[in-house]
């Protein structure tokens, strides 16, 4: 285990907002360490007339830039060091950037600081089991039945999208003669049915929308079926969730509110003009939606810990490949933070899937 060597004392507050606060001190000799380096990093920033860039002799840069300057530069370069020493001995699970600030600093004494960061908190899972199980068999196994009637409503759709084709054809704007068939476009007829796909007749054409319905209806059955899972799971959950993981969510979904909007051909500016809202709105409106998601992937988390729920090696590499073939530039070599930022994102994807799927079977 790697220790900070030069401590003198530490201090852990454990806060009820999902953060830690270590107070202590590192002696002189911590900072004194990091003297020249601070002094060159700074001396590169200074011009003195009659002396090279980086060339400046000691006495007359500290002059001019000043003691606690010097001391300040020395301060940071010794606390990003030993922060990491910090987190790993007292095996702090820290997340997002820390609030660091110095309480003491003086030449030729300790460094005194203060360091607030957020940690992953503790999730108190509840019977997850039983209430995937109850949950499950509420909803039921199987899926809503396809009905006639809800065939013969997609065939009156395709044919009403047929229709007005086959009118936008026939009716140049400045207008023209009506040519299309009535009796043909109102009707689901073997010969309109060849001409929606690869069919001999109405009966496979209905077959095929049959298959498509029943395929949705099965997908929307799972999907309803892990909202109520997860819906009872998390409100029997208890976990204080951090700021960061908060705002880590909402700038997902604040990110994909501007790409709806681009998508819609809207500048985003506009788009806040047209609802009579601020980033700031949105972002307050949307704060409970990202809590939710934070504490949904925290749970699917806890319970993938708990169940040693993982993907399997050989698949996660192949989707991360297909997933960098498709998403970077075609020629463009992948550099090594590329292809972790890769194999982090499909794994959480594919572990909430497998925990998700033994949540299912509870309830089978």
């Amino acid at each position: 285990m790697l220790h900070s060597p030069h401590m003198t004392k530490a201090n852990i507050t454990t806060n009820n907002n999902a953060t830690v606060t270590i107070e202590g001190e590192l002696p002189h000799e911590a900072l004194k360490k990091h003297r020249a380096a601070s002094l060159k990093h700074l001396g590169s920033k200074v011009k003195i007339d009659g002396f090279r860039e980086g060339h400046i002799p000691e006495n007359i840069l500290i002059d001019r830039i000043g003691e606690y300057t010097l001391l300040q530069e020395m301060a940071e370069r010794a606390l990003s060091e030993h922060y990491p020493l910090l987190l790993v001995e007292h095996k702090i699970d820290a997340i997002g950037r820390p609030d660091i600030s110095v309480t003491k600093l003086a030449a030729g004494n300790p460094l005194g600081f203060k360091i607030t960061t957020a940690v992953m908190p503790v999730v108190e899972l509840p019977d997850y089991a039983t209430l995937a199980k109850d949950a499950a068999k509420k909803i039921g196994n199987e899926p809503d039945l396809v009905t006639e009637e809800d065939i013969d409503k997609v065939v009156g759709q395709l044919l009403a999208e047929k229709q007005k084709a086959e009118s936008e054809k026939t009716n140049p704007p400045a207008g023209g003669q009506k040519t299309e068939n009535k009796e043909e476009l109102t009707k689901m007829t073997d010969d309109v049915a060849k001409t929606f796909g690869p069919f001999e007749n109405v009966q496979q054409l209905r077959a095929k929308i049959r298959e498509g319905m029943e395929a949705d209806k099965k997908r929307q059955h799972i999907e309803k079926k892990r909202v109520e899972i997860m819906e009872v799971i998390m409100n029997e959950t208890k976990v204080v969730i951090p700021d960061v993981l908060i705002d880590a969510e909402l700038n997902k979904l604040m990110a994909q509110i501007s790409h709806d909007v681009e998508h819609m051909g809207m500048k985003h500016e506009d788009y806040l003009k047209a609802i009579g809202k601020t980033d700031e709105d949105l972002r307050k409106e949307f704060r409970p939606d990202a809590e939710k998601r934070a504490k949904s992937q925290l749970v699917l988390n806890a319970i993938a810990s708990k169940e040693n729920i993982k993907p399997d090696q050989k698949e996660l590499d192949h989707e991360v490949e297909h997933l960098l073939s498709h998403h970077m530039p075609k020629g463009a070599s992948v550099g090594e933070r590329e292809r972790q930022s890769a194999t982090i994102y499909v794994e959480t994807l594919m572990t909430n899937q497998k925990v998700l799927e033994f949540l299912e079977k509870q309830g089978m």
